[in-house]
């Protein structure tokens, strides 16, 4: 019998695809996965590498989506497509992913993730902070509203982003007295 964790969920965390079984190598930090093989989620927030085994193990890994950088996708005519990605955090730490796709879902896995890292490019700040918050168990403010998409479960190439919250209105002026009436 082969064993697969999975991971805790987030608080507003959807996992969007799972993989087929991968082989991934993974530094970051104190975290080290060399060669292992498993299986691969991806959510709006994050990776998350599991792997399988005999014997049930914690073992796996998971990247927030907005440490992630310079990802690179790699088909050889030989061999197994794989993706190659830089990470790094708050404090300038850095590391690197490489994820081979052994039985295909790349293809699968590309149509969720690349809106995905456009979205966290163009607002990584905001996705960190919206990331951190939810992990610490608290949601944080923001002023432009949520920066996630969802994938329609009856149809994954519809991709949805909750529009952003109205702004605060402005408190009404207060009304003029009303002009005194003359006797009759």
């Amino acid at each position: 019998m082969i064993y697969t964790p999975y991971p805790k969920v987030v608080r507003e965390e959807e996992f969007v695809y799972r993989s087929p079984p991968v082989k991934y190598k993974a530094k970051f930090g104190q975290q080290q996965c060399e060669n292992k093989s498993g299986i691969m989620l991806l959510s709006q927030m994050r990776i998350v590498l599991c792997e399988s085994t005999e014997q049930p193990s914690p073992s796996g890994m998971a990247i927030p989506l907005y440490q992630v950088y310079d990802e690179d996708i790699r088909q050889p005519i030989f061999g197994c497509s794989n993706i190659v990605a830089d990470l790094q955090n708050e404090s300038g730490q850095q590391g690197d992913l490489q994820v081979t796709f052994v039985n295909g879902g790349l293809q699968q896995f590309l149509e969720v993730f690349i809106p995905f890292m456009a979205n966290v490019s163009n607002h990584r700040q905001e996705v960190a902070n919206q990331y951190n918050g939810l992990v610490s168990g608290h949601r944080p403010q923001t002023d432009a509203g949520p920066r996630v998409a969802y994938v329609s479960a009856a149809n994954a190439d519809e991709f949805y982003v909750p529009s952003a919250p109205p702004p605060p209105s402005a408190p009404p002026a207060p009304s003029a007295p009303p002009a005194p009436q003359a006797p009759p």
